[in-house]
């Protein structure tokens, strides 16, 4: 982390805490977590918080994983301006206990979170519950289909050795819906067994917030039923108001449901509680381009960018902006530095294929068409599709890729009224 991103999440949760809208006296769990470490101290120590009243350690209420941690630790020492190499923190998650000692400059960390994302050393017996799911955790964060799937495969594994801890089959969910959003699997195809895993979580804990959240996000995207979606998420939210996937999965629903200012209120509600949220960005830019046009979109990702530079949807964004000011090279330019991040995603190779179509390269968007149809393990959204075909003047093939999207309850078609790339 460095001093800029350091200073953005800093205003953006001194902004909110200002206004009221995440204090929580509960037990706080947000990712990125910056703002709870945060949180915690001005609890303790009112607007401003006295470094001489933190000698050797601080006590801080919040489960964090140990490289988001990690990632924190530079803000908090310079917060602080805290000189000591220890930090203590003990937090309460959806159902489970962490407690951690982690030293902010040990290099044995960095080894031990690498020899826990090694395949031989996923599943060693001595890994209890909370060790699992942060494992799970860390492996989700590369956002790959094979990081979603591995990641699922320990949440999977923690749930055999602990039946009562509801945050697993939850989480698993979680990790479903972010392979469906990212274009790695079928919505129509993964719907038995998400809804599977949400009311194994709602069996043990049936006011879990997390399970709520998927609950109504599955209702809305798989059967359409708006109304009942947004029972279930406004009801996490009421349980937990820090659940930032909630407000996340709300603004689907309400997209989906042509309620376009109230989806951007979510967002921008969801982004006070966690600022750099690579999936929140992504949203949100998507919102302006549609609402706001190039320009504005354009300074916000140039913001955003400096802050997270790893975030495709950004460079995917900007490309669309490109695209729209007539600059297919630079388009081209901005999706490679998404396949900088991504080098083997379907989902950005997708959109790669929109821009070499919009920029006459029509033999290397075909090509992708081709390489998708003959790789019968592979799945693409068929929207995405659609846009692509829409790119090269095929409107009968986007039309059929179109209905698949509905027969395969592909999420991105609650976009497709505002897509500025079926909008043609």
């Amino acid at each position: 982390m460095n001093d800029q991103q350091a200073e953005y999440i800093f205003s953006k949760f001194k902004y909110s805490v200002s206004k009221g809208l995440i204090y929580d006296n509960r037990a706080i769990r947000i990712a990125p977590r910056v703002q709870n470490l945060l949180l915690c101290l001005l609890e303790a120590q009112g607007d401003y918080v006295d470094q001489r009243k933190f000698s050797n350690f601080l006590k801080l209420k919040c489960p964090v994983s140990p490289t988001a941690f990690w990632r924190t630790a530079y803000l908090l020492r310079r917060v602080l301006k805290d000189k000591n190499d220890n930090i203590i923190y003990t937090g309460y998650g959806e159902g489970i206990r962490l407690t951690c000692k982690i030293k902010i400059e040990n290099k044995e960390l960095e080894k031990q979170i690498e020899l826990q994302k090694s395949r031989d050393n996923l599943f060693s017996s001595d890994l209890q519950s909370e060790e699992m799911v942060r494992t799970a955790f860390e492996l989700a964060s590369a956002r790959t289909d094979r990081s979603l799937q591995l990641a699922g495969s320990v949440l999977e594994e923690a749930f055999i050795r602990y039946p009562t801890l509801a945050i697993a089959p939850s989480l698993q969910a979680d990790l479903e819906i972010s392979r469906i959003i990212r274009g790695y699997c079928s919505c129509r195809k993964s719907e038995t067994k998400i809804l599977s895993l949400i009311e194994q979580a709602l069996r043990i804990d049936p006011r879990l917030p997390s399970a709520l959240a998927s609950k109504g996000w599955m209702t809305g995207v798989a059967e359409g039923d708006y109304k009942t979606a947004l029972t279930f998420i406004d009801l996490s939210l009421t349980i937990k108001p820090n659940l930032w996937l909630g407000y996340f999965y709300k603004a689907w629903i309400l997209i989906g449901d042509h309620r376009l200012d109230e989806a951007e209120e979510a967002i921008d509600q969801s982004l006070l509680i966690s600022p750099l949220e690579r999936g929140l960005l992504g949203l949100k830019g998507w919102i302006v381009l549609v609402k706001d046009g190039v320009e504005k979109t354009q300074k916000f990702i140039d913001e955003m960018l400096v802050l997270r530079p790893d975030v495709d949807l950004l460079w995917i964004l900007s490309a669309i902006v490109s695209i729209k000011n007539c600059e297919p090279e630079n388009a081209l330019a901005k999706l490679m530095m998404a396949k900088k991040f991504y080098p083997d995603d379907f989902y950005v190779d997708a959109n790669l294929a929109w821009v070499n179509a919009k920029a006459g390269h029509h033999s290397e968007a075909l090509n992708f068409i081709t390489k998708f149809k003959r790789s019968g393990s592979r799945y693409i959204s068929p929207v995405k599709l659609a846009m692509i075909r829409t790119a090269l003047g095929d409107s009968i093939g986007a039309k059929n890729s179109l209905k698949m999207a509905e027969i395969d309850k592909d999420p991105w078609r609650l976009f497709v009224k505002y897509d500025p790339r079926l909008l043609e």
